[in-house]
């Protein structure tokens, strides 16, 4: 999907996205010397940010689709360069992808005090029975990422859409003025 020349990748999976895969995948994380020597920040803000796309990944995961239909979730974590990457991608119902492209769209467009705007906006109006967020990870992933999200949405059928991103946790750059 993305360029991912000269990327070293730190962890990398491919499969179905369960809490116990989650749990394995943050533990390999937590054990990989090129992630636990990161300067602080940028390991608080990449492992939030990893942490949130697998709880999109299993939040979105089909498991009613027979295996010729399966489009597998996939989640790799990189550095390129100074810069750190984590790119998933995940099959999402073409139910939400309008109301998906919406948010990143409007994400991308705003920077860092346009998102903290939307973030208050998000939480004030949030109540216990909106499950979904509205957002709210995506507006915290652009945050902490101090970048804005790169995505591809790909159509897989008339039900399914396989939805690609791609965030940039830059220790020094900030596009968001």
């Amino acid at each position: 999907m993305f360029p991912m020349s000269e990327l070293e990748v730190i962890l990398e999976y491919k499969g179905v996205v369960s809490f116990e895969t989650i749990d394995e995948l943050l533990l390999k994380l937590k054990a990989k010397p090129a992630f636990t020597e990161l300067r602080t920040l940028i390991r608080k803000r990449a492992y939030y940010i990893i942490v949130e796309c697998l709880e999109n990944i299993y939040k979105h995961t089909y498991p009613d689709l027979s295996e010729e239909e399966k489009v597998l979730p996939y989640f790799y974590f990189g550095r390129q360069e100074n810069n750190y990457v984590v790119s998933v991608g995940n099959l999402v119902s073409n139910n939400g992808i309008s109301q998906l492209k919406y948010e990143l769209e409007q994400i991308n467009q705003l920077d860092r005090n346009g998102l903290k705007a939307l973030y208050e906006e998000i939480i004030n109006k949030q109540t216990i029975s909106n499950v979904n967020g509205a957002g709210l990870g995506l507006v915290t992933i652009a945050l902490r990422a101090k970048n804005k999200i790169s995505y591809t949405i790909s159509a897989v059928d008339d039900k399914y859409s396989f939805v690609e991103m791609m965030i940039i946790v830059s220790p020094t750059s900030n596009p968001f003025p």
